[in-house]
């Protein structure tokens, strides 16, 4: 019994590193505003043109004048810490399981 929680928690915690890097990863490659995104870029639109999408609320970071590194922050919203923690922990114990009791 020992063997199969060492198991566990092992794996656990392999599992949870793991999605760590691929979440930090799959944040900075895809990205997406956060809700506060606009009152920290605090853009400048004098001399620009209307950005793209709905009404043209759509722009990128070359016309925010607020901190680069919260703008940086407020562009990585996707995917959340919580959901890659519970889809890791559900696959490692999903392995373990299936590999105990269908072994």
């Amino acid at each position: 019994m020992d063997f199969f929680l060492i198991l566990i928690l092992r794996g656990g915690r392999n599992s949870l590193g793991t999605a760590s890097v691929f979440q930090v990863f799959i944040k900075w490659c895809v990205g997406g505003i956060r809700p506060h995104f606009y009152s920290v870029c605090k853009p400048n639109v004098k001399g620009y043109e209307l950005g793209r999408g709905y009404t043209g609320l759509m722009v990128d970071k070359s016309i925010c004048t607020g901190n680069s590194w919260d703008v940086d922050d407020s562009l990585e919203s996707f995917p959340s810490g919580h959901s890659t923690c519970v889809f890791a922990v559900k696959n490692h114990l999903f392995i373990i399981f299936f590999v105990v009791f269908f072994n």
